[in-house]
């Protein structure tokens, strides 16, 4: 499996040019989109095919989930469904908005095109049938709330355990709603680690980061 994943990225490096569809959303601020894809592409499992095992277990904890979820849970989710950092004033506080921080929403707004350019670009390789849509691995909406939680939490440990728990929230509600395979939601997870590596190398980012926590941490009253 891993040599087919190595021959895989060697095949797709040489056609990059070509293929780089995960560049639709804006410019990568911080490091290369299809870097990051190709990087990742060497770590992450392949899907499940159709009619495995492994494919018919997605499928039993998908409708366990979807059928075990109450009213409420059900509503958050579908409140979720587009994803933004400010999703987060559920932990953060209602003054928690673009209007208030500027320097934080102009933050998030280049990570999360940067991350989800690389993430598009995934998925345009692996193409991987989703319950709903096609290309659904890896998700993007539990790759975009992880990451915003992991970086709010960065920025403010004082609430690091609730934003952390709510950014995985992000992906146990694409179950809820039905729109992923728990393994694109796994798969989102790992892409994670790879991509916030990656924002954390660039000079840039760190230079944005430390003025987009200060500018919070202000707003949270905190030193």
């Amino acid at each position: 499996m891993r040599s087919f994943a190595v021959s895989m990225a060697v095949l797709i490096a040489l056609t990059l040019p070509t293929f780089c569809l995960g560049q639709s959303l804006g410019p990568d601020a911080y490091f290369s989109s299809n870097a990051a894809a190709l990087q990742a592409l060497m770590l992450l499992p392949q899907p499940p095919a159709p009619g495995t095992a492994a494919q018919g277990a997605n499928m039993l904890i998908l409708n366990t989930v979807m059928n075990t979820a109450t009213p409420q849970m059900v509503a958050q989710a579908q409140a979720d469904a587009i994803p933004s950092v400010f999703d987060f004033s559920a932990v953060l506080g209602e003054d928690f908005t673009a209007r208030n921080l500027l320097a934080t929403n102009a933050f998030f707004i280049k990570v999360t095109i940067n991350t989800q350019n690389a993430n598009d670009t995934l998925k345009d390789i692996y193409n991987s049938q989703g319950p709903v849509t096609p290309a659904s691995y890896p998700s993007s909406h539990a790759l975009l709330g992880l990451v915003d939680g992991v970086l709010l939490g960065d920025m403010l440990p004082e609430k690091q355990g609730q934003l952390l728990t709510y950014g995985v929230q992000y992906g146990l509600n694409r179950l809820i709603l039905g729109q992923h395979w728990p393994t694109d939601v796994s798969a989102a997870q790992m892409a994670t680690g790879i991509f916030l590596a990656d924002l954390f190398a660039s000079s840039q980012f760190q230079s944005d980061f430390n003025e987009a926590k200060a500018e919070l941490r202000a707003q949270q009253g905190l030193k």
